[in-house]
Formats: structure tokens, sequence, C-alpha cells
């Protein structure tokens, strides 16, 4: 375990003794260690050594509360401890080229009252002893072994580097149960079993947060090869989820109805009779043709055949962009609170998108999809080319999907019928 105070300092070997399920333990500490192991084996007992430690340091904790969050002396002790039942940490710190910068010792057992008493306490400083307890205060007032040096600022100022660098230790064992269900872990802060992981990454600046998704995204994609994007979004009450993108292996063929509803209308019987044999996707505006897209689908293709997905998008292809709202407010360089919270209720999505786009702090966005005064046009002359820039780019259409209940029906579909399991929905 590292500390993020000093990158040079790390922890390089242990000693326990009766230490839970150790009876004596004593390892060497390489920059990455592996701890492999049945379950009950003493893997995190072995590892909350270093938890333990950064509880007594830490704001709050203390020598006392560390020994009783874990249950009091007898519950660390080990079981086997008998003659000599006093636990004993000692861990050195160091650097790559000096591993034993640092050694810390512990020793405590507990008195007639099963409180916790410190019986041994040492530093040394590069082999030399600069602690040693108990000391003759000690022995004046016994009252004192209840609290290390270490704990107490008044007291550990010649080796404050090394508690310091124990504070900034981080201990974490995920529980993947607590990441995928974090209501569990509400209103927990830094849990070390992960319950509040993604909203902790979730706080993080935008650059970092994208960094250590893409580290989590490089894991998974060893078991899900098809994996293409992580993403973290909140639901409704706030709390975060991942995300996971995946490709379902399919490949684009033609384009067709490149110019305009009416051609793709006329041309729409030969699709479908194409869709006998192959997988056809076709795409249509809702717009103000009907108030529901069922009633729309059924008057222009009342029987599609077995490979035909025929989706209609309300109300407009701006409407399905529009639900990434992240990512667009980028693009058009607008605060996203100028995004819509829900593009399928918009009357007029196209007009909505040239709206937000006249707002853009981009003088060649503006330039490009609003339309210039008195030219008698609805949208900019580079307005398709700057929402196909974005779709092809930028857009994530499973974000957008959480917005837009058509799109996710179509990308449904759409993974139905590349995988073979299309039935031909509603």
């Amino acid at each position: 375990m590292r500390s993020t105070v000093s990158p040079t300092l790390r922890f390089t070997h242990v000693y326990l003794e009766n230490w839970r399920n150790f009876a004596n333990v004593e390892v060497d500490l390489q920059q990455r260690v592996f701890i492999v192991g049945p379950n009950a084996s003493g893997k995190s007992n072995l590892l909350d050594v270093f938890r333990f430690l950064h509880d007594i340091v830490s704001v709050g904790g203390g020598f006392q509360e560390a020994v009783r969050k874990r249950g009091g002396v007898s519950r660390l002790r080990c079981l086997a401890a008998r003659r000599y039942s006093d636990i004993v940490i000692r861990v050195r710190i160091g650097t790559d080229n000096r591993a034993s910068t640092w050694q810390y010792e512990l020793r405590f057992n507990q008195d007639n009252l099963q409180r916790p008493i410190i019986r041994g306490e040492r530093v040394q400083k590069q082999g030399r002893t600069i602690l040693e307890r108990p000391d003759n205060l000690d022995d004046e007032d016994r009252e004192r072994l209840t609290q290390t040096y270490l704990e107490q600022v008044n007291a550990n100022k010649e080796f404050r580097e090394m508690a310091t660098f124990i504070t900034f230790v981080r201990y974490l064992h995920i529980v993947p149960q607590l990441v995928r269900e974090p209501d569990r872990s509400a209103g927990k802060r830094n849990d070390p079993y992960g319950g509040d992981f993604l909203e902790q990454i979730a706080r993080t600046g935008e650059q970092t947060q994208r960094a250590r998704l893409q580290r989590i995204r490089d894991a998974l994609s060893v078991a899900v090869p098809q994996l293409q994007e992580l993403e973290l979004w909140r639901d409704m009450k706030g709390t975060p989820h991942l995300r996971l993108i995946t490709s379902v292996g399919a490949t684009l063929g033609s384009i067709h109805g490149k110019n305009g509803k009416h051609s793709l209308r006329r041309g729409l019987v030969g699709y479908n009779a194409a869709a006998r044999w192959s997988p056809w996707v076709v795409l249509i505006d809702l717009n103000r043709d009907e108030n529901c897209a069922p009633p729309l689908r059924q008057a222009l293709l009342p029987q599609p055949a077995p490979h035909m997905c025929f989706r209609v998008v309300v109300r407009a292809i701006e409407s399905w962009l529009l639900g990434d709202r992240e990512r667009l407010a980028r693009f058009l360089s607008v605060p996203v609170n100028r995004i819509p919270q829900d593009p399928e209720t918009l009357p007029h999505p196209k007009q909505t998108m040239v709206n937000i786009a006249r707002r853009s702090r981009r003088r060649d966005i503006r330039k490009d999809m609003v339309p210039r005064s008195r030219s008698g046009r609805a949208v900019g002359p580079a307005y398709t080319s700057r929402l196909v820039e974005f779709a092809e780019n930028h857009w994530r259409p499973q974000t957008a999907a959480g917005r837009v209940d058509s799109l996710g029906r179509c990308l449904r579909r759409i993974n139905d019928l590349a995988t073979g399991t299309y039935q031909g929905a509603p």
C-alpha cells in the first residue's frame, strides 16, 4: 500500500504476531503485491494491518478507537496465542533504494478491565532508535499507555514524516454488490468497501474522471471484448452508475433515402421486399404527421418483412441527438442547462437545436447552424454537416437512449436484428 503524500515512500516489510488468524508472519513487500488464497484464508486480515495503522493516526481515530471498531483485543488476537499473548505489528517504510528508512513497532494487549494497553512502542529512523516505550513517564503514569505516540501531534514531531505517510494510506476492498447497488451504502463517504466508489469518481475533474474510466474499461475489456465505452451517469435520484456500451458486431451496409422523407417513402416497398432475405433498418421522423409513432408505422408499412426493423423517430432526429445533453453542450459550446431534459416532448426539435446553436460561444457554430437574417431558411448553410459531425464523432446513443424512449426501443430492435433474435416488434 502506498501513500499519496510522498510518491517515494512505501511499505517494504511487515511482521505480525498473534494478529487475527496469523500466529506469526513476516514478509517483504515489493512495489506491487498480489495476495492469492481461498476464502477465509486471511487475505483481508493481512491487509487490515495497514488500515489499522491508518485508523490510529487519522482524525477522529486513535489507538483505542481502532481497537474498539474491530471488537476489542480479544477479537484481534489470534486464537492460537497462549503463553505469549501480546499482539505485535512491525512495519518498515522506505524507498526502492533504502528499504528501511523508518521502522515502527507496536505491541499491545489488554488490562484487567479489557482496555487496550500498549506493551511496547518503538520508532527507528535509518536504524537509529528515536522512540522506545514504555519510558520513565509511562512508568509514572500508566494511563499514558492507552495512547500511542504515533497519534499524538505533540509527541510525534521527530517521526511526523512517517505518521503523515500512514495518514494518507488508503484501504480499498471493493465489494461488487455495493458498487452495483450504491443505495445499500447511502450517506457513506470514503467507504473502503466501495459503497461510494462511483461517487468518488464522479466528484473528480473531467480529465481525471475520463482517465479512471479508461483504466476500468481497459480492465473490463479483457472479460467483455465487445466493450466499446464506459460512461458515468446519474439516475433520477442523482445516484451514479456505470453504463457499459458494447458493440453487437454488426456492419453497416448501403445507405438509402438521402434525398429526403418523400424519397424514403417511395422506396419503402422495395426495402421491405429486400428485408425478406437480409436485415434492413429504416428510420423516419414522426414530425407532425401523426400524434404518435404506431399509427404512422402501421399506415406506411402494415406488413413488415421478417428482417425489417422500421422505426419512427419521435419527433425528429434532433430529438435523439439532444438526448446526449453533456456531449451536445460541449460540441455546441453552450451551458448544459440549455439542452432540454426531455427532448421527445419538444414540438419542434429542429427549431430548438437552431436556437441552442444561436447561443453558442463559437462563432463558427453560429455561422454554420443558424440561418442568416432574411434568408428565408429554417437552418444555417452547414446545419446538416454539423449534425453529422456530432453524430459520428461525439454522440453517445446509449446515453441519449436514457432520455429518449424511441431511441432506446430502436437500439434494442437493432441489437435483436444483429444477433438474430429479432421477432418483429412494435
